[in-house]
């Protein structure tokens, strides 16, 4: 049986190997699928932002309720995006793609990169706390 864990995982390694395959004649992706690959991301972003400020609340039955709300949705309309999205025939054109694109990919790095300096801020004030706490005993 796989875990919900074990799906983001092949999901995302399923996109990986998408990647390697790209370089390869047999692979054509088009701009539209880019861009619904890139705000999928950018809902699994929001959602992996909405764990993070729920693992760090101690309090606040409200904000949690809106944060796993917040955290369900994004995932919904991640995987919604992903299956759905790309198969609508949109009327845009390619310049406004490539620039939904960029914009969309570039959005969900910054935001990716910033998650990652919140989790080292935690984890590192985590371990000086248990250092301390080891100090004193």
């Amino acid at each position: 049986m796989i875990t919900p864990t074990g799906l983001t995982k092949y999901i995302g390694l399923a996109f990986i190997v998408l990647a390697i395959a790209r370089f390869t004649p047999s692979i054509n992706v088009t701009g539209k699928f880019i861009l619904c690959v890139g705000i999928s991301s950018f809902c699994f972003i929001i959602g992996d932002y909405a764990l993070f400020f729920l693992e760090g609340l101690t309090s606040s039955k409200p904000l949690k309720k809106v944060l796993t709300v917040v955290h369900n949705t994004s995932s919904f309309c991640a995987i919604l995006v992903a299956i759905v999205l790309v198969n609508v025939d949109l009327d845009i054109s390619v310049k406004m793609v490539n620039a939904l694109s960029d914009s969309v990919t570039l959005a969900g790095l910054g935001f990716v990169i910033m998650l990652m300096g919140l989790k080292s801020d935690r984890m590192l004030k985590r371990y000086f706390n248990e250092k301390i706490t080891d100090f004193k005993g």
